[in-house]
Parts: structure tokens; C-alpha cells; sequence
């Protein structure tokens, strides 16, 4: 990477001018953004440049008082807290307007998913009630119940344009494609009789269980792979948190996370959900809605993979973490949906 980092780091204290640099690329996540590590008098530090185009000004500055309040907040674990700049800044716009923070290198390892076991879930579900408690410090109004959670809309509008025209588009892209493989061929196919079979039927569901729900801050993109524990399966950071400044359902956080957690082992569900219950009540509304978007999630995301991948042809700098991240949405397919299909 021949990217110069030298004058955003000059617009930062002494004591985080680096003695050594470790360019990580995307660091193993897919948003665009990139990473570097940064050895210096301060301690180990993170750089990160954000995606072009995913930086959005009002969520930065729901995210600049957060950070604010953090500073004052003991937390059982870490979260990534900008440094400010000399000028006072948490976040700094370069001169060709690219946004960039510098945090502490947390610390902590991801745990892959077939090593997850029941206390990752349970340790992991307890810090997103955790953080969660904390944005409603906040004093955001909530949402009216009368108004369906973005995240339900959101998926409601994707299975609605599947439905019409984009699933057999998809597919075809995907089968034609001159690099495609046979499993990217079966995935697409198999998606496709799971789509045709439960879709109607989540419409309703979904549709259902998002009305009558409040919505606050929410943590914004969980994910398992931002989650950092230590050996014993204690979460030790939640790394990007970065929430949205429209409010959402926090069923949209406990969906993300839990469902990201218990491929294979779909009882750990109600695991999970004790152990945030033990820090902040749901109501039976919330809960429904986890579960419903939790299906949601299972049965869209791989569609948007295959979009990306084969219609879009975005680039991707590790495709093994792709098909892995789709196996994923593979394996909790008839975890969440019945009937199953036959075999």
C-alpha cells in the first residue's frame, strides 16, 4: 500500500507518531475501510481510513457524543475511542475528504465460528446489553411505535424486490458468470427454492412483529467478527461501534449479533437471550422481532453476496472469508425456517 499516512498522523500528538507501521488492508472486515497498526511511545495504536462513501456526517456526530460519554464510563470491557486531533477533533477530514480516527489497538482475539461456545454467546449478549444501556444515555427520542423500525423496512423492501424481478437476475448472473464455481451455482439455487418457499410467509411474520416496537440508538453493524474475547470466552472489546443516527429496533443488534454466533447450534438462541435479558429486559414485542429478523437475515444476506459478487463484481480481497460468510447463512437455513426442504 503506497498510501502516505504521514500527514494524518502529523495532525496527531507526539506520543502517537509511530517508531513502526503495519499496513492490514481491510483487516479481515468487508466495508472498504483500511487499517494500520501503528507501534508508538503511546502504545499500539489503530488507524483506520474510512470506506469512501460510508461516512455520514449526522452519524458522526451522534457517534462524537457517545465517545464523549464513554471517556467517563467504566465499562467492563474496551471500546474503540478516538484520540482527538491537536486541533480537538475525534475525527479528522483529510484534505482530499477522507475521513480517518486513530483509537488504542484493542485487545482480544475473534473467535472463529466453529470454535464459538456457549459462554462467547453468553459474555457477548451481556456487552451488547451493555452497550445498549449506555446509548440510552443518550436522551434520543425514540421512534413512535406507530412507525415500523428501519431495519424491518429495509428488509421488507429487499424481499418485496427479489419477489419481482432481482432473485432469477441474480441467479442467471451467477450461473453464467465465466469464473462462477459449482458452489457458487448450488448456492444460488438452493437460495432460490429457500426464497420461493419461506418469503411469503416472513413478509407477514416480519410485518407482524415490527409493529408496536420502540426504537433507540443502536449499535449499528455487530457481527461475531467484532466481538474480541479472551481465552476463557470473557468478551475483552467490541470493536467498531458505530451507531447509525437514525434509531433502530435493539432487536436489530440482538438479531445480528446472537444469529452470527450459533450457526450449528440453534438452542443457544435462548442462551443468548437470558443472558442480555439479565442486564436489560425485552419486551415479548422485541423478542418476535429478533426472531423475525433473524430469519430475515439468514434468508437475504447470502442474495446480497451473490449481488455483490457476480452482478456489481465488487472485489474482494479474501473470497475464503466470502464463501465462509455464506456457508454461514447455508448452515442456519433450515435451523430457522420449516419445513425443511427435502433432501
Amino acid at each position: 500500500m503506497n498510501l502516505d499516512i504521514r500527514p494524518i498522523l502529523a495532525h496527531y500528538p507526539a506520543d502517537c507518531q509511530p517508531t513502526a507501521i503495519e499496513y492490514l488492508g481491510g483487516a479481515g472486515g468487508f466495508s472498504g475501510s483500511q487499517f494500520w497498526r501503528l507501534t508508538t511511545p503511546r502504545g499500539p495504536l489503530a488507524l483506520r481510513r474510512y470506506a469512501p462513501g460510508l461516512s455520514n456526517i449526522n452519524d458522526f456526530r451522534i457517534n462524537s457524543e457517545l465517545w464523549k460519554r464513554l471517556r467517563g464510563v467504566r465499562l467492563p470491557f474496551r471500546v474503540p475511542i478516538p484520540i482527538n486531533t491537536t486541533e480537538g477533533h475525534q475525527i479528522h477530514l483529510s484534505d482530499n475528504c477522507d475521513y480517518w480516527d486513530l483509537c488504542d489497538w484493542l485487545p482480544g482475539q475473534i473467535v472463529p465460528e466453529g470454535r464459538v461456545r456457549e459462554p462467547h454467546v453468553q459474555s457477548a449478549m451481556r456487552a451488547l446489553a451493555v452497550l445498549h444501556l449506555t446509548l440510552q444515555t443518550l436522551n434520543v427520542t425514540p421512534i413512535s411505535p406507530g412507525r415500523l423500525p428501519p431495519a424491518a423496512v429495509k428488509r421488507l423492501d429487499r424481499i418485496k424486490e427479489l419477489q419481482q424481478r432481482r432473485l432469477p437476475q441474480i441467479v442467471d448472473y451467477v450461473t453464467s458468470h465465466p469464473r462462477t464455481t459449482p458452489f457458487w451455482c448450488d448456492t444460488a439455487h438452493t437460495l432460490a427454492m429457500w426464497f420461493k418457499l419461506e418469503a411469503p410467509r416472513l413478509t407477514a411474520t416480519l410485518s407482524a412483529a415490527a409493529n408496536g416496537v420502540e426504537s433507540y440508538l443502536c449499535v449499528g453493524d455487530i457481527w461475531r467478527d467484532n466481538v474480541l474475547f479472551d481465552p476463557l470466552g470473557n468478551v475483552m472489546s467490541v470493536i467498531d461501534i458505530m451507531p447509525h443516527s437514525e434509531p433502530d429496533s435493539v432487536a436489530t443488534d440482538v438479531a445480528r449479533l446472537l444469529g452470527s454466533l450459533i450457526a450449528g447450534h440453534p438452542a443457544w438462541w435462548s442462551e443468548g437471550l437470558a443472558a442480555y435479558e439479565s442486564l436489560r429486559p425485552l419486551t415479548a414485542a422485541e423478542r418476535e422481532l429478533a426472531i423475525q429478523l433473524d430469519r430475515a437475515n439468514v434468508l437475504l444476506s447470502a442474495w446480497n453476496w451473490l449481488e455483490w459478487l457476480f452482478v456489481e463484481r465488487r472485489v474482494f480481497q479474501d473470497l475464503g472469508r466470502v464463501e465462509e460468510r455464506v456457508r454461514h447463512f447455508l448452515t442456519r437455513l433450515p435451523e430457522v425456517f420449516t419445513p425443511k426442504l427435502p433432501s
